[in-house]
């Protein structure tokens, strides 16, 4: 069985264990095997599932006992609400590279049909931010793709391809000079609704402690917390919590972010 299969049942026995009864002692025992990101607790798999379904009733728990028995494997289960199958950490995590991607596409997209107007019988091998040719088009190529780049940016900076593609997005409204990049959670970063197992306190526990009303949202909770700092502080929210704004990041980064102004340069950017 392949590592990332036995991930997989790892992490549905995890959702299985919480939806059904299942001692502290093999609970925890589970995460510690999630936790280590490496090893396949079998003896431990199987005996979970007796205790949560000892007459084999589950359907879910008889799926895994099957898979178990199986060489290789795949499990990938869906939630039943869209929005909760949104990994948002991921969703984060991926903007920066597939922008990027994206405009390597672009770039390359415009080179080979240049390319393919100046040199007759093209021999072109394009991969990613890659670009090759036959030695004798080698120059051409340079050429083209450096002028490909230089145009591509000119008088275009990141402002300008945020803002375009909020305008290509029909319902985005995002003003860049006005909206937050980030909130400003301040000490409740990371703080839960309610109490965790640790007993450390939730945010409608430290609302219930300052007197203030603990029903709501999440974030309904957090600027309640927050107003309440605010209050005692004699400020407002945004100054004793400044959220993170995009012109602030251009201002640390001390360039304008133009990239054209270094695309003519002996090395090409991308």
């Amino acid at each position: 069985t392949n590592p990332k299969s036995k991930r997989r049942i790892l992490v549905r026995m995890h959702y299985l264990s919480k939806r059904l009864q299942v001692s502290s002692d093999l609970k925890n025992a589970l995460e510690v095997f999630l936790d280590k990101k490496s090893g396949f607790p079998l003896q431990l798999i199987e005996h979970i599932l007796s205790e949560v379904d000892p007459d084999r009733q589950s359907e879910e728990a008889e799926e895994i006992r099957k898979l178990l028995t199986h060489g290789s494997y795949s499990l990938q289960r869906y939630a039943v609400k869209e929005a909760d199958r949104i990994d948002k950490p991921g969703l984060s995590r991926g903007l920066s590279p597939n922008f990027v991607h994206s405009m390597d596409a672009y770039h390359m997209r415009t080179s080979n049909t240049e390319l393919s107007e100046s040199i007759e019988q093209l021999s072109f091998w394009p991969v990613h931010d890659a670009f090759g040719t036959h030695a004798c088009d080698v120059p051409e190529m340079v050429r083209v793709v450096k002028e490909k780049f230089l145009e591509m940016y000119q008088g275009r900076d990141l402002r300008y391809w945020l803002d375009h593609m909020v305008g290509e997005s029909p319902g985005v409204e995002i003003d860049f000079d006005e909206d937050p990049l980030k909130t400003n959670d301040g000490p409740y970063e990371g703080i839960n609704l309610k109490d965790s197992e640790d007993g450390e306190p939730g945010l409608k526990s430290i609302c219930s402690e300052r007197g203030l009303p603990t029903s709501g949202l999440k974030a309904e909770l957090l600027h309640r917390l927050k107003e309440d700092d605010a209050e005692q502080e004699g400020t407002t929210v945004d100054e004793l919590y400044p959220p993170t704004m995009l012109r602030t990041l251009w201002d640390q980064s001390n360039t304008t972010l133009d990239i054209h102004e270094v695309a003519d340069a002996g090395y090409l950017i991308s």
